[in-house]
Formats: structure tokens, C-alpha cells, sequence
């Protein structure tokens, strides 16, 4: 039974890396060729963010490069290890010069232990990106697996 959950969190894992390695642009390029818009998700975790008590929430935190003074939408896509995946509603985030750090808070979406992935959407302006996939574990476990 552990055994076939570390299994299936490893295909999670790597199936994550490898759709997000077909999707997003190597290393977060910061805007090249014309493109204006990139968006990076540096850090992910589970927490209490409304004072429940339950640590069901996720903080995501990250940086967007952007044109000074636009409003982009970001939605998160987050993969749980069971279930369906959850899209957010749209997140405005305002950017006022060419890089804006971010802090969103997801509430009551961590239903499952296990490893979770998350990515980003971003749109402006008719440009679109998308963020690597971050993945994390709200247990606390060790990390990533493999």
C-alpha cells in the first residue's frame, strides 16, 4: 500500500515535469522576443491561512515579469494526488514595474495527503504564460519524490 503511493507520486511527479517541460519555455525566460509576459511559481505550501484550524490552504508565492502598469489574470491549476484537478477563479495582480513578487492564498483545497503540483496561467494583453510546475507536499515529507 506505501509502496504504490510512492509509486503513484512519482508518475505524478514525473508526468508534471514532463508536461511542463513541453509547455513552458526553459529557465522562465524573462521577456525575450517580443514577449512581455512570464510568470514563475518560487514557492508553495500548506497552511492556515483563515484561522480554522485546518492547515487546508495553500500560500503560493512567485514573480511575474510584466509591462509596467498592467493588470494580469493569473489562474492556478492545482493537480492533488487524487481527485480532480482544481482551477482557480481569476487573481488580478497589478504589476507597476517590469517584475512584481506575488502572494496568493488558496483556500480549503488540500483535501488528500500527498504530493501535490501547482502551475500558473497567466494572461495579458493577447499574451499568454505559463508557469513551471511546482510540486510540494502538504505533510511536511521530505521533498519531491525520487
Amino acid at each position: 500500500m506505501k509502496y504504490d503511493r510512492r509509486l503513484t507520486a512519482i508518475l505524478l511527479f514525473m508526468t508534471a515535469l514532463l508536461v511542463s517541460s513541453l509547455i513552458v519555455p526553459p529557465a522562465f525566460a524573462q521577456a525575450s522576443q517580443g514577449q512581455t509576459l512570464s510568470i514563475k511559481i518560487t514557492n508553495a505550501f500548506p497552511a492556515d491561512v483563515e484561522g480554522d484550524g485546518l492547515i487546508n490552504d495553500v500560500v503560493v508565492m512567485g514573480k511575474i515579469y510584466c509591462k509596467p502598469h498592467s493588470s494580469v489574470r493569473v489562474y492556478f491549476i492545482l493537480i492533488p494526488p487524487i481527485g480532480k484537478k482544481i482551477v482557480t477563479d481569476a487573481y488580478t495582480i497589478y504589476c507597476n514595474g517590469f517584475q512584481k513578487k506575488y502572494e496568493i492564498h488558496l483556500y480549503d483545497v488540500i483535501k488528500f495527503p500527498g504530493y501535490y503540483t501547482i502551475m500558473a496561467y497567466a494572461s495579458w494583453n493577447n499574451e499568454n504564460a505559463v508557469s513551471n510546475a511546482f510540486v510540494f507536499d502538504p505533510g511536511g515529507g521530505p521533498g519531491p519524490p525520487g
